[in-house]
C-alpha cells in the first residue's frame, strides 16, 4: 500500500535464518563486522567473528534437517544446545537464561525419553 513504511522490527522479521547466517560468514571479517555487525553482539567477548560464525553455520545446518524434516537424533543434540545457548548468550543474556532455564531442560527430556526407547 503506498504511504505505509513498515518499521524496523517489520524487515528484520521477514529475513530468513540463512540471510543471517550468510551475513555472518567470514569474507566479511574486515568489511561488515567490523563496521556494523559485531555490535549486534554486544556480550561477545572478544568481538570474533569466528567465535559467533561457526555456531551459526552449525544451527543453520540443524535447521535445514529440520525443516526437510530429516532425523536429527543422531546429532550432537548437546553440542546443539550448547551453540543455541552460546549465541543467545552473544546477543542476550537474559534471553539466554530464560532459555537455559526453560527451554534446555525439556530439550533433555525429549532426548532422554527417546533414549529411553532404544533397544
Amino acid at each position: 500500500m503506498p504511504g505505509i513504511v513498515p518499521a524496523d522490527g517489520d524487515i528484520i522479521a521477514q529475513l530468513s535464518f540463512g540471510f543471517w547466517r550468510y551475513l555472518l560468514a567470514s569474507r566479511y571479517t574486515h568489511t561488515l563486522w567490523m563496521d556494523a555487525l559485531r555490535h549486534a553482539f554486544p556480550h561477545l567477548v572478544p568481538q570474533d567473528l569466528g567465535t559467533v560464525e561457526r555456531p551459526v553455520h552449525r544451527l543453520h545446518l540443524l535447521r535445514n534437517r529440520i525443516a526437510h524434516l530429516e532425523p536429527v537424533f543422531a546429532n550432537n543434540i548437546g553440542l546443539d544446545v550448547q551453540d543455541m545457548t552460546a549465541v543467545l548468550g552473544y546477543l542476550c543474556p537474559r534471553t539466554q537464561a530464560w532459555f537455559g532455564g526453560t527451554r534446555v531442560p525439556r530439550l533433555k527430556a525429549v532426548v532422554a525419553a527417546r533414549q529411553a526407547l532404544l533397544p
